[in-house]
This record gives C-alpha cells, sequence and structure tokens, in this order.
C-alpha cells in the first residue's frame, strides 16, 4: 500500500474542468484531445496515483503528488495544450532527481527516480498549459 496525499487545488482543479464527471474533449494540441490523452494513460497495475489532469498559469509550480515516504517511480506527462509541460521529481529535501518535459513537439514524457518523495508539474513557456499525467511504482 502506498501512501500519498494529491494537493487539494488539484482535486479543486480536476473537479473544475470535470475529470470525476463527463470528460473535456474541446482542448486539443497535435491532435490530442484531453480525453485520449486520459486514455493513453489509464491506471495499470504499477499505477500509484492518476491518471490526473493539470492545468495552470505558465511558470507556477505545484506538487501534485507527495508521498510520505520514499518511493522508486516512474512519471508520465502529456501536454494537451499550451507550450510545454515540465515534471520533476524531487527527493524528501525538494532536490531534483529527474525531470522531462512534454512539449509541442513531443507531446509526452517520463521520468524515473529513486527516492522520490515528491512529484511536481509546471507550465513552462509563454501560455496557460493543459497536462495528463500518472505516477507508477518502478
Amino acid at each position: 500500500m502506498h501512501r500519498f496525499r494529491i494537493k487539494a487545488s488539484m482535486i479543486a482543479v480536476l473537479a473544475l474542468i470535470g475529470v470525476s464527471g463527463p470528460l473535456v474533449t474541446s482542448a486539443s494540441a497535435g491532435g490530442k484531445t484531453l480525453q485520449i490523452a486520459l486514455e493513453s494513460l489509464k491506471a495499470g497495475g504499477k499505477t500509484m496515483v492518476g491518471p490526473g489532469t493539470y492545468s495552470r498559469q505558465p511558470n507556477l509550480a505545484d506538487f501534485v503528488v507527495q508521498l510520505t515516504t520514499d518511493q522508486n517511480v516512474c512519471a508520465t506527462v502529456t501536454l494537451v495544450s499550451g507550450d510545454a509541460a515540465s515534471l520533476r521529481l524531487l527527493d524528501a529535501a525538494s532536490a531534483p532527481v529527474q525531470g522531462v518535459s512534454g512539449t509541442a513537439q513531443i507531446p509526452s514524457a517520463a521520468a524515473c527516480g529513486i527516492g522520490v518523495r515528491n512529484v511536481e508539474l509546471m507550465c513552462t513557456g509563454a501560455v496557460p498549459c493543459v497536462a495528463v499525467w500518472r505516477v507508477d511504482a518502478q
């Protein structure tokens, strides 16, 4: 059993854009709608958290997952709209363990790390972004 917390503001964002109910299908980037992106990251056998949807103004980072103990994880991000979505795996001291970005040219990216305590997402670029993410046990 994995212990984790999803930041309350992310739950509000998920509810606001309809992840808990009907899926929003109008947002797209490179032909990927939000619904398709969510389906492509649907939970599997090692999924700890997600898929989740992230929507934010640029250059403001949020922890989307906070683990109570160090874990070996892999996290995936898929950009749905915007310039880029950066995902960072951080240790207990918030030092980066690994990081990747989903961009308009390559919308999906994954990173794996040992001793991860937090997963952080940030929209990078000049405009807000929408992205889908998932965290799996390694």
